[in-house]
């Protein structure tokens, strides 16, 4: 079963490239998705109500935990990741930081991950609207 949701492609602040190159975040994404991840995120705003959904039951209840871990003198928050299809094709994952206070600056945000630099290969830019189909 699939829960699909569609939400609307905002910029980010441009961390997202830093954080999936650190050595053991790439290894670990790259073994989840079973491919090196492009160094980067895709920012989708998706509704209250399937933020809420996705947050709470699919990654807390579901997500496969990333653990805290210290790297070049620097400690680094644990995270939650799911699988996810953008488009009903192509192979990505859902990123979590488990970071307090996240909700107040991340409101309604999820950050996607993915083999594919995703604007590039669907043709998005910012307000485009796309549909992730989470696997249940």
């Amino acid at each position: 079963m699939l829960y699909r949701v569609r939400g609307r492609i905002v910029s980010g602040i441009g961390e997202g490239s830093y954080y999936v190159s650190l050595r053991p975040y790439y290894k670990f994404f790259t073994h989840i998705l079973g491919y090196p991840p492009y160094l980067g995120t895709l920012n989708i705003v998706v509704d209250e109500k399937n933020y809420c959904f996705i947050v709470s039951h699919i990654l807390r209840l579901k997500g496969i935990r990333i653990q805290a871990f210290k790297y070049l003198k620097h400690n680094f928050c644990p995270a939650l990741c799911h699988p996810i299809y953008i488009s009903g094709i192509l192979p990505g994952l859902i990123v979590y930081p488990l970071v307090k206070g996240r909700e107040s600056t991340h409101k309604c945000i999820l950050e996607v991950i993915s083999p594919y630099y995703l604007r590039g290969v669907l043709g998005l830019s910012d307000g485009d609207i796309v549909e992730l189909f989470i696997p249940l």
